[in-house]
């Protein structure tokens, strides 16, 4: 998670300082003026917070634009109007001293390098703009709470087909690639996003392909 000022979050996960699918019914949309994006400059991870207007719209909430809604259901989904372009500069608040730093492509994919680690390659495209979510429904936004989505867009299946998802905790991966051994179909390339990164694949070989057994496939 990314914690924000004041203690909102901005992040892939469905919890943040509020459960949204309870608590947001109560609130009105909500405009903040800054966020906080990870870089990784040598060694050492740093927190930068920057200035962004973001706007964050609960489940239900009407945000003018209809394609921020679900597509079986019709349903304004949680999501965030979100728009930071890179570099930008920010600053570091460690103890007492505040240091700048400008946040750029470069800084922001070693930051994901170091977090995925060597079991995944990078197909860049770092953009802060939209998260795990926004990338695998293909909607390029901040999307803050899934669950009007795959309720309505999505159903689950034990056989994985290109495309299809993978939903988890906070997070979701696409399938990108399925194979099969003997038995069955089994997934063997994916592909994700985290929050600001860019696309990483990982390729998982036959015959035993990706431990996966769950999936999301798009409704026709």
């Amino acid at each position: 998670m990314i914690l924000f000022r004041f203690g909102f979050v901005l992040c892939c996960s469905l919890v943040a300082m509020f459960t949204f699918s309870v608590e947001r019914a109560v609130y009105a949309a909500t405009t903040y003026s800054s966020v906080y994006i990870e870089i990784r400059e040598g060694n050492t991870d740093y927190s930068v917070n920057v200035p962004a207007t973001w706007t964050d719209y609960g489940n239900g909430e009407d945000c003018g634009n209809t394609a921020h809604k679900t597509s079986k259901g019709g349903r304004f989904f949680g999501h965030i109007h979100f728009s930071v372009t890179l570099p930008v500069n920010g600053v570091v608040v460690i103890g007492a001293t505040t240091t700048s730093k400008t946040v750029t492509t470069a800084n922001v994919k070693a930051y994901w390098d170091n977090k995925y680690g060597s079991n995944y390659t990078s197909s860049g495209g770092e953009n802060p703009n939209y998260n795990c979510w926004g990338y695998a429904f293909g909607n390029s936004i901040w999307i803050q709470d899934p669950s009007y989505i795959y309720a309505d867009d999505y159903s689950s299946t034990q056989t994985p087909v290109a495309g299809c998802l993978i939903a988890q905790s906070g997070h979701v991966i696409k399938v990108s690639e399925v194979g099969s051994n003997e038995s069955k179909k089994v997934v063997t390339k994916t592909s994700e996003k985290n929050r600001y990164s860019g696309i990483y694949n990982r390729t998982y070989p036959l015959p035993d392909g990706g431990n996966f057994s769950s999936f999301y496939e798009k409704k026709p």
